[in-house]
């Protein structure tokens, strides 16, 4: 086709509004832009689907895709689900998305079974990805059935902040329009991508939850993909949120579990506590202990990918508060709350913890313990030497530190110095 006849593509006829509401518990509701013409060469604003059939160079072959905004299906007297996508059931034509144009003929999809969803990950867990079963999908065009059900699987995915109910979780679907004569777009190129809100906590506990894969065998927030020990939940190495490397914490006792990483310029954090100039080149990690007896102190190792040689120090972290940012303090005997301390290598680090203390996140001697934190380096501070704690007397020795011939000298003079004067005595 070229793009004469593309060009001819009537307007939609889609109204003002958005979404309705009473939404099914394994819904999404999803979102529309504003009224668009059939056969645009841009993706519109919020929900649409292509078509591989525009025609840009009038060679009679299809170069382009042919891009139609969709707004969900809402209003009294419409049946079903409102202004959404049920999982759990079919839909009937009216109950997903309003009446659209293409090639000026009118069309809506449709849904013959429902769409039984299997996510990776923990249930609810950020960041979680399902896969939605097509085979029922269908649009109804032109007065014809045209089955878009041989695409496999749509991804629905959390979004660009990882957190599901936010607004901007995607489903995205790809399918070929069949060769079976009943359309002249046999073998083109079908796409479909909805833009909205899905409320995973809602979902899991209504009558039709998704299926959550075991992807994750040890339970510890971290998929076995990414996992070097993913059948001991006493180990877990998620990837650092900056892309250096792995963290991998190690406990002793009890299970970790809800394991991940995040990144210290978060906007979920109180950036303003933060202290100035301290760097966390691996981010941060997050995790909780469970199954400890109650006012237990815990151990754990946390190796980063990344050493640190200066400034040297472990922040403990939370989402709000004016403590949000503590400096924690260092191992010692005296301090029954527990603190940290760093190996040789500058990025193994020892934590001890007591449940309930004031490392404990969540407060409380209940067998739980929850540590959000990172290891932070002040470019500012003179090199430190990693594990070896300060002291207000003495002499450290520095294996890195460079010789210097000229106090030795001083030192042998002094010292030839205070002899020659003894014997003169």
């Amino acid at each position: 086709m070229n793009k004469t006849i593309l060009n001819s593509a009537l307007a939609l006829a889609f109204g003002l509004t958005g979404m309705g509401t009473g939404h099914a518990a394994n819904s999404f509701s999803f979102t529309g832009g504003g009224p668009s013409v059939s056969g645009g060469l841009a993706a519109p604003t919020g929900s649409w689907f292509s078509m591989l059939a525009m025609d840009t160079n009038s060679d009679l072959l299809a170069d382009a895709n042919v891009y139609t905004a969709i707004r969900a299906a809402g209003g009294a007297g419409v049946p079903g689900p409102v202004g959404s996508l049920d999982f759990s059931v079919a839909h009937t034509v009216n109950q997903i998305d309003r009446l659209w144009s293409f090639f000026g003929q009118p069309g809506q999809h449709f849904t013959t079974s429902s769409q039984p969803m299997i996510c990776a990950g923990n249930a609810g867990a950020p960041g979680a990805a399902c896969n939605v079963d097509m085979a029922g999908w269908r649009v109804f065009w032109n007065g014809i059935t045209i089955n878009m059900g041989g695409g496999g699987s749509a991804t629905l995915s959390a979004g660009n902040d990882g957190v599901w109910n936010t607004g901007d979780e995607t489903l995205d679907y790809t399918a070929i329009v069949p060769n079976d004569g009943l359309t002249a777009f046999g073998g083109v190129n079908y796409g479909l991508h909805m833009v909205g809100t899905y409320d995973m906590t809602t979902a899991i506990a209504s009558a039709f939850p998704p299926t959550f894969a075991v992807l994750d065998a040890d339970n510890d927030g971290v998929l076995d993909a990414q996992d070097s020990a993913p059948n001991n939940n006493k180990i877990a190495s998620p990837p650092s949120a900056t892309s250096t490397g792995k963290i991998t914490v190690t406990i002793t006792a009890g299970a970790l579990t809800l394991v991940r990483t995040w990144s210290d310029t978060d906007a979920s954090l109180n950036q303003a506590t933060k202290p100035a100039g301290v760097v966390f080149k691996d981010g941060l990690v997050d995790y909780t202990i469970t199954g400890i007896g109650p006012g237990t102190v815990a151990t754990i190792v946390i190796a980063y990918p990344s050493a640190v040689t200066a400034g040297l120090a472990y922040y403990k972290v939370k989402s709000t508060g004016l403590g949000a940012w503590t400096k924690m303090d260092p191992a010692s005997a005296n301090n029954p709350n527990g603190g940290f301390s760093v190996a040789p290598d500058g990025k193994t680090v020892t934590l001890t913890i007591l449940d309930g203390g004031i490392y404990d996140d969540d407060g409380a001697a209940n067998g739980s313990i929850h540590d959000p934190g990172g290891l932070g380096s002040d470019a500012a501070a003179a090199p430190s030497i990693p594990g070896v704690e300060a002291s207000s007397g003495g002499c450290a020795y520095n294996p890195n530190g460079k010789f210097d011939l000229g106090m030795l000298l001083a030192l042998f003079g002094s010292l030839g110095y205070l002899g020659w004067r003894r014997a003169r005595q």
